[in-house]
């Protein structure tokens, strides 16, 4: 899938708050366990605090 330079910038502050909302209903019902919580929080947070051309780096590793 092809993407334009916007896509890692649209990855924005509130989709981290989207998923720091799931990951607590996750939580609070017993899916995971804290452990797991605070890895994917913190996770989650260094990638939308990087740098943009990290990002694309980021991403192009992981669909490998």
């Amino acid at each position: 899938i092809r993407v334009d330079d916007d896509f890692y910038t649209r990855r924005s502050w509130n989709a981290f708050k989207s998923t720091i909302e799931v990951s607590k209903l996750q939580y609070n019902e017993g899916l995971i366990s804290k452990t797991i919580f605070l890895r994917n929080i913190i996770l989650r947070l260094i990638l939308r605090m990087s740098p943009v051309a990290l990002k694309k780096l980021a991403y192009k590793f992981l669909r490998k």
